[in-house]
């Protein structure tokens, strides 16, 4: 199972990131709705704890533990009410969601997040080099930060995590960085 969520949590980083990096000042709407980022997606358990609630073109998983759900990725701004429609449709509680995760800062990863905290007032858990940019609302973004469209509403992170912490009680998920990301590092094992 452990590998399982490996290959899983490794899908949900690189999902859209090859589009937004080709062309940075392209219409993010215009790939948004070319990829289907905002189109409602039919949710799934994937194996165990693991959920499949996210969209047609992006991924967001709802991870149950019983020390309470984590939600990985919350998609675009649009995203957060057909998340939670997907979770109520799988039989479990946006509530019950108490640990809000990110791969990485970019809108195609937490553009629902704000939304998602208000509707779960889940702590929001984010890797110490992302911190700055959540805050943010994207306006530090190195790369897209200049550019209105890859904006997204802010957010106070509750929480900074480091390389290979455990995220919870139950050590379901440990924070890992990836070198390969350079200014985005991470994935969760």
């Amino acid at each position: 199972m452990r590998r399982v969520l490996v290959v899983l949590i490794a899908l949900a980083i690189g999902v859209g990131s090859p589009a937004l990096a080709q062309d940075a000042p392209a219409s993010i709407a215009a790939v948004a709705q070319q990829m289907r980022w905002n189109d409602p997606a039919e949710p799934m358990t994937v194996v165990g704890p693991i959920h499949f609630v996210g969209t047609q073109g992006l991924t967001s998983w709802l991870i149950t533990t019983s020390a309470g759900d984590m939600l990985l990725n919350t998609g675009m701004p649009p995203s957060g009410e057909l998340i939670v429609a997907s979770i109520r449709k799988l039989g479990f509680k946006p509530e019950d969601v108490k640990l809000l995760l990110t791969c990485h800062a970019h809108v195609d990863h937490v553009g629902g997040l704000a939304y998602l905290q208000r509707v779960t007032r889940a702590q929001i858990v984010a890797l110490d080099a992302e911190v700055e940019l959540i805050q943010s609302g994207g306006k530090t973004d190195f790369n897209y930060g200049s550019v209105p469209e890859f904006q997204f509403e802010p957010v106070k992170v509750d929480r900074v995590i480091h390389d290979g912490e455990n995220l919870n009680p139950v050590k379901t998920l440990r924070l890992r960085y990836d070198a390969w990301r350079k200014k985005q590092p991470a994935s969760f094992k």
